[in-house]
Parts: C-alpha cells; structure tokens; sequence
C-alpha cells in the first residue's frame, strides 16, 4: 500500500534530527583541529593557517545554519569579522589576537553543550556580547549594505577617521543573514540593492525579533520620497548627493555620542 504524506514527513523529520544530532557530535572534534591551528600560528607559516582557519570557521558557520542552530552561525560570524581584522598583516597576530580566537572557539563548544542539553542560550549570548565588546575596543560595529562600489568606497573612506569597525555586504539577504544573528550599532544600507532592496530589509529588521530590531538603520537613496508604516521606518534617509560624507559623519557621530 502507498506511504502516506504524513509517513513521509515523519521519515524526513527524523533523518534531518540525526543530521542535526551528527553534526553536533562532530563540531568538537572540528573546534581541536582549529584551536590546534590558532596555537600553530608562531610555528608555521601564518597564512597558510590563516586560510585553513577561515576555511573552517566558514564551514561550521553553512552547516549550522542549514541545521538551524543559528546561534553556532553568529558565533562564527563573529570570528571571521575577527579574523578578517588581520587584513593580510599577519605580523598584527599577537597575544590578544590569538586569545580572542580561542574565546571564540570556547564559545562554539559551550553553544554545542547548550544544544545537546536542550539548555537556556542565552547566558553564552550575553558572553558573545562582551566579547564582542572586547573585540571592538570601544568603537562601534557597522554593516554598510550596498551593491554599488562606488558608494562602498565613499562610505569606507568617510567612516577612515572614525572609530568604527564597518563590514560590508553587497545584497540585501546575506544583511538580512548577518543582522538576524549577529549584533551591530547601526546600519548603513542603500535603498536599490541586489536581490532584497534596502526598504525590504529596514522593515524585515525592524519587524524581526532579532538583536537589530532597534538598531539605527541609515538608509541611503537617490529618491526621498518613501513611505514606511509607523514604527518601522530608519533612523535617517540620507540623500546620495555632494554632501553625502558630512552627512554621514554627523550621521554616525549622533550615534556615537549616544551609547
């Protein structure tokens, strides 16, 4: 006789549960080979472990998210922004650098622990908070979003001087990705983006109950006519004319001078 949906679906539940549950069971093992790595970096060549590093921090963070666990994505977020601070300069690689690697690699063992035990999450998110803070040395955390080069380069050079540490993605759904699990002190997006526009992602954000829900969102466009529901619109609609860069420094510094 023919299998019902409903045995199916059950069939297909339970195969993504011992998926999720392998996956669990192996990330140990990956955190050692990558703690191994990070202690490697003053006895073999830096960049070479730099790459196998990214490589797998990249890797845990696609397999999280496909498994749901999207607290173990944000982690890994987090360490590749840090380890993206190297910037090919790997004599920058010192003690503190090292140490908040290892932070990191901590972070991902307690998140698995969490997830195993069915325990509350939210203490090793507050944990990842601080070391956010920690990493940020007092400067604030920025996600410029634009698919134009052209204004990529006007806003990282106007943000140069300011003390701010400003990552940058080119659609609206890898924002979407990063604001739904990592947290930032304001966002810069434009309004005509690949895929999901920055309108779609403001409200996206502020709608979400995510860390970014009240975060302050800078939206950059050419037309300044746009209608957003009560409570859902940016911060600021800025203009991309001549004084777009003073506008963002003021921009910026409301915010600064606010936390």
């Amino acid at each position: 006789m023919p299998i019902s949906d409903d045995i199916k679906l059950g069939h297909a539940e339970r195969l993504l549960a011992q998926l999720r549950e392998s996956y669990l069971q192996d990330l140990p093992n990956h955190c050692g080979e990558i703690e191994n790595l990070v202690l490697s970096f003053d006895r073999k060549d830096p960049e070479t472990v730099f790459d196998e590093i990214f490589r797998h921090v990249h890797s845990i963070k696609g397999s999280a998210g496909t498994h749901g666990l999207h607290l173990i994505s944000g982690i890994c977020h987090h360490f590749e922004d840090h380890l993206k601070t190297l910037d090919g300069r790997f004599e920058k690689i010192d003690g503190r650098f090292i140490n908040v690697c290892l932070a990191y690699i901590d972070c991902i063992r307690t998140a698995v622990s969490l997830f195993e035990k069915g325990g509350e999450t939210l203490p090793l998110e507050n944990e990842l908070e601080q070391l956010r803070k920690r990493f940020l040395k007092n400067n604030l955390a920025g996600l410029l979003v634009s698919s134009s080069n052209y204004i990529t380069m006007l806003c990282q050079q106007t943000m140069g001087d300011l003390p701010v540490k400003l990552t940058t993605v080119d659609d609206g759904f890898a924002a979407l990705e990063r604001l739904l699990q990592q947290k930032y002190d304001f966002i810069i997006t434009d309004k005509e983006l690949k895929q999901l526009n920055g309108v779609a992602l403001t409200l996206a954000v502020r709608a979400s109950d995510s860390v970014n829900r009240d975060t302050n969102i800078i939206m950059l466009t050419s037309k300044m006519s746009i209608d957003f529901p009560a409570g859902l619109a940016p911060d600021e609609v800025l203009p991309k004319n001549t004084g777009l860069s003073h506008a963002l420094v003021d921009a910026v510094g409301k915010i600064f001078n606010g936390k």
